[in-house]
């Protein structure tokens, strides 16, 4: 999400991918569809990757890198972001003329994250470059062309209990006035997946979107953990369909 993470233009963000992917966007999503964090070693560096479409003819893949500067990810301390995004669009002009649109975007941001005995807070504040292209000339989509822009995010992630999590993440970008928003709530089930319901909003400056879904996170595979989302979705423009995502997670 972001257009997402934090990311925008005139489309949606995300739809299904062989039945397991899928997750918000619409030429805008700072996807932070990436797994729920868990703690359990000194790790450094968390690299993070997801696929992400939608029933509009969204797809987007995006990549990260944080890294603990100095000290590891299980200790509060700075942090330093890295990441990458790029996908493909359509949508129908203001004039009813059926617009591709193409979107790279990447962004470097630092901050700090304060790390508690079940929750974890994180704050980031950086630039990022955006480059939309479209078929053809569109006045009514601002978000045309190449820019740059600073952007912020929170992300917040607690364990209430031993069975149950929480997590919340929002974004915003000056490119176009980009902003995605999360909400997750979810139980464990055995062997330390997680399952629950998801809500989303997203936009900038011409669209918004809105979801609601179910996901699935932490699933374990060596060193490598996955999750995937899937839901409905409905934008500004009263257009619906699904959603889904896919993502995964290496800590090191």
């Amino acid at each position: 999400m972001l257009r997402v993470g934090f990311s925008v233009s005139k489309s949606i963000l995300f739809a299904f991918i062989a039945a397991l992917m899928i997750g918000p966007a619409r030429s805008a999503d700072w996807s932070p569809a990436t797994p729920s964090p868990q703690i359990v070693d000194d790790w450094i560096v968390s690299v993070d990757a997801s696929t992400t479409g939608s029933s509009s003819k969204s797809y987007f893949t995006e990549a990260g890198a944080t890294a603990a500067i100095p000290g590891s990810l299980s200790t509060s301390g700075a942090r330093l972001r890295v990441e990458a995004l790029a996908g493909t669009y359509e949508y129908l002009s203001a004039t009813n003329m059926q617009i591709h649109g193409q979107q790279i975007e990447a962004a470097v941001l630092g901050g700090y994250e304060w790390v508690g005995p079940r929750s974890k807070f994180a704050v980031y504040l950086g630039g990022m470059a955006l480059n939309t292209a479209l078929s053809r000339p569109d006045p009514h989509n601002s978000a045309n062309g190449a820019s740059l822009g600073l952007k912020g995010a929170v992300d917040y992630y607690a364990r209430p209990s031993e069975r149950t999590m929480v997590s919340a993440f929002g974004a915003f970008a000056t490119n176009d006035s980009q902003f995605f928003t999360r909400l997750r709530v979810g139980y464990m089930l055995p062997g330390g997946v997680y399952i629950g319901p998801e809500s989303a909003l997203m936009g900038n400056n011409t669209y918004a979107l809105w979801q609601v879904g179910a996901f699935l996170t932490g699933a374990q595979f060596g060193p490598v953990q996955g999750g995937l989302s899937i839901g409905y979705q409905q934008d500004r423009d009263q257009k619906s369909g699904l959603y889904g995502s896919a993502d995964l997670r290496v800590l090191f």
